[in-house]
């Protein structure tokens, strides 16, 4: 029968080594997981550099100017934030037009309260649900919490358009918010508060504010629209 105090020794010694090896092993991968590190750096900053190149592009930056056959004029009128201008581009999303203007002519959108407001990215609206609370009911929610409590965000109209992706999110344009599938726009669109470059080709972008853009950054959460006039 072995000894405890031997079979103690062995154990111990069994560690020291292992602990010994690992080190050796990990002094000797120093230089290969550096190598590593820096060749994933270059790459992120070689995918940024891009992404930036992509973004600043002369032809995206001026896409609006190309789709300008047709253009439909009209105004938000936001509670207590103003009034703002918008145009939309009927050439470039059609579809998509076509149903917001039908609905801002009906009077959908009247008393509507914006639902999602996320700083530096959107402000979205047109969840019909969203005129049955006051607005101190959104006082103090993020959006999150005004999705799970309140449950809004996936309301509309019930007529839904297809993906029309020729127009870039830059910086107060107005976008055709969806679902995750592609063909699921219906009435909810958002004012992109920033140039949301990761949006291109995955939300369509159908209009874009003229006149009263610096007034998007005070739209808050329960922001109701007073009315959405065509010209």
């Amino acid at each position: 029968m072995q000894r405890p105090g031997l079979v103690l020794v062995g154990v111990l010694a069994a560690m020291i080594g292992l602990v010994m090896f690992t080190t050796r092993w990990h002094k000797s991968n120093i230089p290969y997981i550096e190598k590593m590190e820096k060749e994933e750096a270059a790459d992120r900053m070689a995918a940024l550099k891009k992404e930036q190149e992509q973004q600043n592009n002369p032809e995206r930056l001026n896409a609006y100017a190309k789709y300008g056959k047709g253009v439909v004029k009209g105004e938000i009128e936001i509670e207590r934030v103003g009034v703002v201008e918008v145009e939309l581009f009927p050439e470039a999303a059609p579809e998509s037009v076509a149903q917001i203007v039908s609905l801002a002519k009906s009077g959908f959108y009247n008393g509507l309260r914006f639902h999602r407001v996320v700083k530096d990215f959107v402000a979205q609206v047109g969840d019909p649900k969203s005129k049955k609370y006051k607005k101190s009911d959104y006082e103090g929610k993020t959006s999150e919490e005004v999705a799970s409590t309140m449950g809004l965000g996936g309301g509309g109209s019930g007529k839904t358009v297809p993906l029309e992706k020729k127009l870039p999110h830059l910086i107060n344009t107005i976008g055709m918010a969806r679902s995750e599938s592609p063909d699921s726009g219906d009435s909810q669109f958002f004012f992109n508060l920033k140039d949301n470059f990761s949006l291109d080709s995955a939300y369509c972008a159908f209009g874009r504010v003229v006149k009263g853009q610096e007034k998007l950054v005070n739209i808050a959460h329960g922001d109701a629209i007073v009315r959405f006039t065509i010209k």
